[in-house]
């Protein structure tokens, strides 16, 4: 892989802060830090992201930017190290395979990273599911829910509890929307377990938009994400269709 094709992301983190950080890998609480791209730059918020993949060498990170007008491309953004990939590349074709077949997807690029001046290595930079991603693409949006754990299976079961779900949002967290986005989302949910066979078939196409999430389903079987079924996904209501897609 020629290195001089890809971006260098610099990032510099307090030693104070970087020993709060690595001193508990399983907190979500972002510390402060300095990012700098194409010689600019930027205040930031750091965190560790993923479940099993922060007790690798290589750590996974989320990455805020405080000030969304000094960089308009993204908010928000992810750094994947790839750590059980060797090739490096197997994500980022899945991204490539989902925006060919007509699936929402967040762009991907591959940067190399190094901190306090450290050499990292290559990550995939994702972009996040989040308001400005719609906003770029001229896609109006009512609501944002994003898949974080095995209870977002749309499913009335709690995978965890082994009971019916005290909440039927139970497996997902609210990135954009009010109480009645989440109550509606709650309504397909609760329906598309509870009605038969026939009133399905006349229901669903009220609530979601089918053809996109048949491509979405067939993406996931072709690149055999079957992890993708349960977590790791958004779902979002978009404000002119009142249709929720994947």
């Amino acid at each position: 892989m020629d290195r001089t094709t890809i971006p260098t992301y610099s990032l510099f983190i307090h030693p104070a802060n970087l020993r709060e950080l690595m001193t508990d890998i399983w907190s979500d609480e972002p510390i402060p830090a300095k990012l700098t791209i194409h010689n600019k730059t930027f205040p930031i918020n750091l965190a560790y992201r993923g479940n099993h993949i922060r007790e690798f060498a290589k750590k996974s990170y989320l990455i805020t930017i405080k000030k969304r007008a000094n960089y308009r491309k993204n908010q928000e953004f992810h750094l994947n190290a790839e750590f059980l990939d060797t090739s490096l590349i197997r994500s980022k074709l899945s991204f490539d395979f989902f925006h060919d077949i007509g699936v929402f997807v967040p762009s991907a690029r591959h940067v190399f990273l190094k901190i306090n001046g450290k050499k990292s290595g290559i990550y995939l930079k994702i972009e996040s599911l989040d308001q400005l991603y719609f906003e770029k693409r001229n896609i109006p949006v009512k609501a944002i829910f994003y898949a974080i754990n095995s209870d977002a299976d749309f499913s009335l079961y709690s995978y965890y509890e082994k009971r019916s779900k005290l909440d039927l949002l139970s497996g997902y967290e609210c990135k954009y929307g009010t109480v009645k986005e989440g109550l509606y989302f709650r309504e397909f949910i609760y329906k598309i377990n509870a009605l038969s066979d026939d009133e399905f078939t006349k229901e669903v196409e009220n609530y979601l938009d089918v053809h996109t999430f048949l491509r979405w389903l067939a993406g996931v079987v072709c690149i055999q994400n079957f992890d993708g079924f349960h977590q790791n996904y958004a779902i979002f209501l978009n404000a002119e269709t009142n249709l929720f897609s994947i």
